[in-house]
């Protein structure tokens, strides 16, 4: 299953800016900094905490499934450091 991140910031109780400046800010940091999956994952487990339905719930569930099973390959900063490529652009 394919789990995008802005699936699970449009779930939250903020506002479309608040919302925005979320999706933006994760991004970048998936990208430029080192570890950021796993905290990411973390703030995730963190939302079902709120008072929030329990279909938005499972969406959020499923999103921090995938990102557990697939943080060691979001190692952005370091394979960009490497030169390695971290789009999936050229493969689909």
């Amino acid at each position: 299953m394919q789990v995008n991140i802005s699936e699970v910031q449009a779930m939250q109780l903020w506002n479309k800016s608040k919302r925005d400046e979320w999706i933006r800010n994760r991004c970048h940091e998936l990208k430029n900094e080192y570890d950021t999956a796993e905290k990411i994952c973390m703030e995730m487990n963190n939302f079902l905490h709120r008072r929030i339905s329990e279909e938005k719930k499972d969406k959020i569930r499923a999103a921090v499934t995938c990102f557990e099973n697939n943080c060691q390959k979001m190692n952005y900063a370091k394979n960009a450091e490497k030169n390695i490529p971290i789009g999936s652009g050229i493969t689909e």
